[in-house]
């Protein structure tokens, strides 16, 4: 948690076969750091949903998406791509104007 922000890691894993989403959680989870496993969200449902949300597109489909929403669902900025200065800067004057 920064301030009132609430960062939360998230895998999504519906489209993986239910039968090895135990192995495929436990080698996730193994590569998080302890102090942040609270903060590391599987997703077994929604996937669709999330990804219309955040403009995902097969041709980024090996991109980070970040999504700022807030705690009614309500989505109000999302990126994706490499780290660049200027979408932190973007990323951070939407962030600012929520709080």
């Amino acid at each position: 948690m920064y301030g009132s922000v609430r960062v939360y890691e998230i895998a999504m894993l519906e489209s993986a076969p239910r039968l090895v989403r135990p192995m495929i959680m436990h080698g996730m989870r193994s590569g998080v750091p302890k102090p942040e496993q609270d903060r590391f969200l599987p997703l077994f449902y929604g996937e669709m949903e999330w990804k219309q949300i955040a403009g995902f597109t097969k041709e980024a489909d090996d991109q980070a998406y970040l999504l700022l929403v807030n705690s009614d669902g309500t989505m109000h900025w999302a990126g994706h791509g490499r780290y660049s200065e200027d979408v932190y800067q973007e990323f951070r004057r939407h962030l600012l104007a929520g709080l």
